[in-house]
């Protein structure tokens, strides 16, 4: 790919390889075995890591800077956060800040969590997955595989009763 895919692949160069596979030498005119690979590697859009500490949010978001994320993807971690903070600080306010930035991902850091647990994309985590996971941590696996099942039912049953995404 000649663009990031995921958060994930932040720290991967990209580019393409060029494999030459009959390679003479020039100075002995004899084959190498080898293939001869050589990474040509290309300039992509940067990302950028961005934190609002949200024990301090007014003078946090106040003083972020947001000249360095023209064209960028930008992450956006909310540390220090409360759920009511959460309800209340809403990613469309957050994505207006980074407006000349070319994709948004924020991601919130609650109180009380262990910084090097996985941090929740909201946007990414549908309420479905979320209730799974939640599950998933306090069952056994049969138990498990069992109310899978019926919250995927019960899911399924909602959706087509209620269609809430006008």
């Amino acid at each position: 790919s000649t663009e990031r895919t995921s958060m994930n692949d932040k720290r991967n160069n990209k580019g393409y390889i060029i494999v030459t596979l009959d390679n003479k030498n020039s100075k002995t005119n004899a084959l190498f075995k080898f293939p001869d690979i050589a990474f040509h590697p290309i300039t992509i859009r940067p990302i950028i890591s961005k934190t609002l500490d949200c024990n301090a949010y007014t003078e946090s978001l106040a003083s972020i800077d947001t000249t360095d994320t023209k064209d960028a993807i930008v992450e956006l971690t909310l540390k220090n956060l409360t759920p009511l903070q959460s309800i209340e600080i809403e990613n469309f306010t957050l994505k207006a800040l980074f407006s000349n930035a070319l994709h948004v991902v924020i991601k919130r850091e609650f109180i009380g969590t262990n910084p090097n647990e996985e941090m929740i994309d909201v946007e990414a985590l549908s309420l479905e997955e979320y209730f799974l996971e939640h599950i998933k941590e306090d069952a056994n696996e049969e138990e498990f595989t069992s109310l899978r099942t019926k919250v995927e039912a019960l899911f399924a049953e909602y959706e087509e009763l209620d269609d809430d995404t006008l």
